[in-house]
């Protein structure tokens, strides 16, 4: 859509600009000076608003996440019909908007989230596209579980769960950000690795 009105915005810019050139003699100096106005203060302006906005929309959808063939894998692993990854039991049980999944998950819901989040993207294509990409995408930052609580910590199933009410002080620490959902003995795997970006054992090792 975006590159469509894109298009047509230019298009009929030129035209505009075609049609003036040949009736500028005809126009009052008034008239010369609206229209410069507009051509040059006005219709630029609004042509950027409207395709940078549309721009931003598409970036929030999973086709535009993998494009990127560092994410492909792991998007292809999502919508396939393996339950066992968090991200694929959300997604393919529609827990998340499935047309923007990623956003969905990886947007910080507080006043700038939604900016900050746009900012890491451009931050992931300078590396992708600059310093040559990352095979193993990694977060910048440790995750927040207030993003996960935004939908379950209404949820009832959820506070009357019993792995959840066994130890008195879990809900509050994950509420206060003490401790996360993603821990070993809880939901340790979000997404699973495709076999291609699994480090080699011995590699393992050098790490560990």
């Amino acid at each position: 859509m975006m590159p469509t009105i894109g298009v047509v915005l230019i298009v009929f810019y030129v035209l505009c600009v075609g049609f003036l050139s040949v009736s500028w003699d005809s126009l009052s100096s008034r008239g010369r000076k609206f229209i410069t106005f507009f051509a040059v203060g006005i219709f630029p302006f609004f042509g950027v608003a409207v395709i940078t906005d549309l721009d931003l929309e598409r970036v929030k959808k999973v086709s535009f996440c993998e494009k990127c063939h560092t994410m492909k894998p792991y998007i292809d692993i999502v919508k396939g019909t393996d339950l066992e990854p968090l991200s694929a039991l959300h997604y393919q049980n529609n827990w998340v908007k499935q047309e923007s999944a990623c956003y969905e998950c990886h947007t910080s819901y507080t006043m700038f989230g939604p900016v900050q989040a746009k900012l890491k993207g451009l931050r992931h294509m300078y590396s992708y596209y600059v310093e040559g990409g990352n095979a193993k995408p990694k977060l910048y930052e440790k995750y927040d579980s207030r993003e996960c609580l935004r939908c379950h910590g209404p949820s009832r199933r959820y506070l009357k769960m019993k792995k959840h009410t066994k130890d008195a002080n879990l809900i509050k620490d994950l509420q206060t950000g003490k401790r996360t959902c993603i821990e070993q003995e809880c939901h340790p795997v979000i997404h699973a690795k495709p076999a291609e970006t699994e480090e080699p054992a011995n590699e393992k090792d050098k790490t560990s």
